[in-house]
């Protein structure tokens, strides 16, 4: 399961609220996921290893695979 791991503030902006309830929300808009071209989702290219940006922290591939392919599917709440 793709659980977050923290919360965090990136340089030029505040992190998503990925706290119960207000995840999904929080995540679910243009800024973070593009269903259009999944692999240039903000949230996939920060996560995963190969796009991963300086100190933030990265996924293993198995769970960066499973957020790509969610994305892929549509980013449903599910």
């Amino acid at each position: 399961s793709l659980r977050p791991r923290r919360r965090e503030r990136c340089a030029g902006g505040t992190a998503p609220d990925l706290s119960d309830g207000k995840a999904y929300a929080s995540i679910n808009n243009s800024k973070y996921i593009n269903t259009t071209s999944p692999a240039q989702s903000l949230i996939y290219r920060r996560s995963s290893a190969s796009g991963g940006f300086s100190g933030h922290p990265t996924l293993p591939t198995a769970q960066a695979a499973l957020l790509l392919g969610w994305i892929q599917q549509g980013a449903k709440n599910n």
